[in-house]
């Protein structure tokens, strides 16, 4: 009886001794975009710090491909035990799922934590008579068939904020989609196109001049540059984010020492100066409010999508 009851008590606390022990063997994160842009690189930045924290390997692993849906479906689909992550993104974990068919669920993640962020910046050509959005909106509405904006492509964020603006300001404007941003930074450049929504790397650089921030705060590289609040237009705004995600129902205890993992390696001088150099700064979020964050964006920007009818398929 002895004997049976030890046997009973090790089974039952096995699960419990090995969320403990968390890792014991390499974690794979899974990256759905390739290698060298700001994804993989914050990934890299913060599994090099994962990998200190707990003596275990962080492989970075990157799955391109679906609009970003095959690495997605393939931590979805994964064992819950914390050894397969994904990097949760804007497009795999907001948009995807109102765009494209998906062999996953979007909401079917368990959520460690924010890692980074970064918006969307309203630019133009340097000779545009463009200098604010009351300027584009007035514009747009004298100019026969309104103005013309370039995007990456249809569902892309720049594209989907444009859609936006136009539906907020009630003002025609045409889509010009690109299907890589050299061509349509030289188009913006030159004047070939109106508009834009992007990262801020030309206004930075001089290429393009900025007029407006699509977030809620004025960003700290760019800090002259008014919010698309103060122009009266705040439900213009973006985040793009990169978060810490494992596939549902992985124990509560092995979420929440990545999350403590997060914050350490978030408080860190040099992955915060390096993470900055690709356009993004930390997201402090607990797992709530990462959750929260995520079904909020979600809800949103199916309502655009809705109304602006974009479809990828």
């Amino acid at each position: 009886m002895r004997l049976l009851l030890a046997a009973l008590c090790l089974l039952l606390a096995g699960p419990a001794l090995a969320q403990q022990s968390y890792p014991d063997r390499p974690v794979r994160v899974v990256v759905p975009y390739s290698a060298g842009g700001p994804t993989d690189t914050t990934a890299r930045l913060f599994a090099e710090q994962f990998s200190r924290r707990f003596g275990q390997p962080f492989v970075v692993e990157n799955r391109v491909g679906g609009g970003t849906s095959i690495g997605a479906a393939l931590v979805a689909r994964a064992a819950p035990d914390g050894y397969t992550l994904f990097i949760s993104n804007f497009a795999s974990n907001v948009v995807n799922g109102w765009l494209r068919r998906l062999d996953y669920d979007p909401a079917g993640f368990s959520h460690a934590g924010m890692l980074s962020r970064s918006t969307m910046f309203l630019m133009v050509a340097h000779n545009s008579p463009i200098h604010s959005v009351a300027d584009l909106v007035r514009l747009a509405r004298q100019k026969p068939g309104g103005l013309t904006f370039a995007t990456n492509g249809a569902g892309t964020p720049n594209h989907l904020l444009s859609e936006l603006l136009r539906l907020s300001a009630n003002i025609p404007l045409t889509h010009v989609p690109y299907t890589g941003s050299s061509q349509s930074n030289l188009d913006l450049t030159a004047g070939r196109v109106d508009f834009m929504f992007d990262a801020n790397s030309m206004i930075l650089s001089g290429q393009a001049r900025g007029v407006a921030v699509a977030d809620t705060q004025r960003w700290p590289t760019l800090p002259n540059l008014p919010i698309m609040a103060e122009a009266g237009y705040p439900e213009v705004a973006l985040t793009t984010f990169f978060g810490l995600a494992a596939p549902a129902n992985t124990p509560e205890p092995i979420l929440e020492s990545l999350h403590a993992a997060i914050v350490q390696a978030a408080a860190d001088a040099t992955l915060v100066q390096r993470m900055g150099t690709t356009g993004f700064v930390p997201f402090q979020a607990s797992r709530a409010e990462t959750a929260a964050f995520i079904a909020r964006e979600s809800t949103k920007w199916r309502a655009v999508i809705a109304d602006a009818r974009i479809s990828v398929e």
